[in-house]
């Protein structure tokens, strides 16, 4: 006898409007590793042979260097902020958000090509003096040509569909349930972690601005008390409205506590804007009071 699994309903609209994604970004490190001092420092400390490792740093501290290194956190740092966590190394992506990542995508490219480039402009000059400043510890052949070093530096992006399964697969009675509660248990993980993550976004944003709204209190050592405004960023406004308004169009579960609150914050921000926020202290006392209820009423 055999069965067919039916796909749960919420994986298939997450497949429909989301995709996965995985940046990968390349480097030369530009260490070594040196057997013959590994060798010396374990002879003289009379250890097994083999009980430790010799790694040259071959670069020094070369500052281009330290800024490719510098920007391909960036890179995973915006990889982390802007998806959604999926599986280790894959994310997912709206499909409404694909054209801003690819945009900053290739901004990020033009980037790592260009220090690439700088660093390469370098390199020759880096081995001379390295054969001074590492004196018996250089080997000329730790250093690649510039053409290899270059080759050792890449960004790639890779992308793929959310699995879903192919459930027109027969499979025995005595397979299928075990089959349909892995499948289920999986699929709930990814859309709770989805949804978490939406939450975790807007909850951010909001406590955000509730400390940008509030107001500095200080008393100075002769009692006198001084009250100022905090800054608020621009940018932190902008954030909270994008937010509302990706979270309308993209909540593939139809999650009515993400609703409720993406709903209860856009009302809030309707009815502000930056210059007024930024000037008036009642209105920053009202929005701050205003997001404060939407944090307690959910839990916060």
């Amino acid at each position: 006898m055999t069965i067919e699994l039916e796909k749960p309903k919420h994986m298939a609209s997450i497949a429909s409007s989301m995709i996965l994604l995985s940046v990968e970004v390349r480097l030369w490190t530009g260490t070594a590793a040196d057997d013959e001092v590994a060798d010396e420092v374990t002879v003289s400390k009379r250890a097994e042979h083999g009980s430790g490792v010799f790694v040259k740093n071959l670069l020094g501290q070369c500052k281009s260097h330290r800024k490719i290194r510098a920007h391909r956190q960036r890179v995973y740092n915006w990889i982390r902020d802007t998806t959604y966590p999926w599986a280790p190394k894959w994310g997912a992506l709206p499909n409404i958000e694909v054209p801003d990542f690819m945009k900053q995508y290739d901004e990020f490219e033009r980037e790592r090509s260009a220090l690439v480039e700088a660093f390469l402009v370098e390199y020759p000059q880096i081995v001379s003096d390295a054969a001074f400043k590492l004196n018996g510890l250089f080997k000329r052949e730790d250093y690649p040509s510039v053409d290899e070093v270059r080759a050792k530096f890449g960004m790639a992006i890779y992308t793929s569909e959310i699995p879903t399964g192919d459930f027109r697969n027969k499979v025995c009675v005595s397979l299928a349930d075990d089959l349909e509660k892995h499948y289920n248990r999986q699929a709930n993980r990814a859309i709770e972690s989805l949804v978490k993550t939406q939450v975790g976004k807007l909850e951010k944003v909001m406590r955000s601005l509730s400390h940008c709204c509030d107001m500095n209190v200080a008393t100075d050592e002769n009692g006198v008390t001084t009250i100022s405004r905090r800054k608020l960023h621009e940018a932190t406004l902008r954030e909270a409205v994008d937010y509302c308004d990706l979270f309308r169009q993209f909540n593939p579960t139809g999650d009515t506590r993400l609703e409720s609150i993406r709903a209860e914050l856009e009302q809030v921000l309707l009815t502000k804007n930056f210059e007024e926020l930024r000037k008036s202290d009642a209105v920053r006392a009202q929005t701050k009071s205003e997001v404060d209820s939407i944090l307690s009423k959910f839990g916060f």
